[in-house]
């Protein structure tokens, strides 16, 4: 048994881009392109630019307080997304820092495992007592981090900047030769509504190439 999720990188606060965009159309197979139409941005820094010009994240569920600075933090990282076309790394493990502490500090020590790509797996809370109390650190933690957090992933997972999370997934899985080049983003989409793959998912290989789809897969107990 296993428990799997999708989820959405929400961007500043404000809308947010959903991973999962499972259209009608024509099934894609490993190696096929997008069209350009279905692209999230035209790039990283694009996308960034977006983010700021949505303005600061809602300040009205700040949390463990010091929503002012950690709002300036994000938004000179932003800023200088835009301008090197890329979230650098020492920007990423700076905002990564102030989640963790954030939440440690809220009483909920995250866990982590950190993909050969580079962007962190938050791994599930286990054994939590008061799940309300975990949801509003979640929210908060989130509120300044969330949009480097996401763009870094991005910008590692899905250089092209697919919107389609299935096509991004059997992508990854192709490119690493856990799926034929036969695999479609249909095979995909049955194949996790049955949690039942042609790969184990609970490995580190293949569930990197799920997180950075969007979707969050982990074995019980894990």
């Amino acid at each position: 048994m296993a428990a799997a999720v999708v989820f959405a990188a929400g961007i500043a606060g404000s809308a947010s881009i959903a991973f999962a965009n499972a259209d009608a159309g024509t099934p894609l197979k490993a190696g096929a392109t997008s069209v350009e139409s279905n692209a999230i941005a035209g790039s990283i820094a694009d996308l960034a630019q977006m983010t700021l010009d949505r303005g600061p994240a809602s300040q009205a569920r700040s949390y463990q307080g010091g929503a002012e600075g950690a709002a300036m933090l994000e938004q000179a990282a932003l800023e200088r997304t835009v301008e090197s076309g890329e979230v650098s790394d020492p920007d990423y493990e700076a905002n990564h820092l102030r989640y963790v502490e954030c939440m440690t500090n809220a009483g909920f020590a995250p866990d982590f495992r950190k993909s050969a790509s580079g962007f962190y797996v938050q791994l599930p809370f286990r054994n939590v007592a008061d799940t309300e109390a975990l949801d509003a650190a979640l929210a908060g933690c989130s509120t300044n981090t969330a949009a480097i957090d996401m763009i870094y992933r991005l910008q590692e997972s899905n250089p092209k900047l697919i919107k389609d999370s299935r096509q991004v997934a059997v992508e990854c899985l192709f490119e690493a030769g856990y799926v034929s080049d036969s695999y479609t983003t249909k095979d995909f989409e049955k194949d996790w509504g049955a949690d039942n793959f042609p790969f184990d998912a609970t490995l580190a290989g293949p569930n990197d190439c799920l997180w950075g789809a969007g979707y969050g897969y982990f074995a019980e107990g894990e």
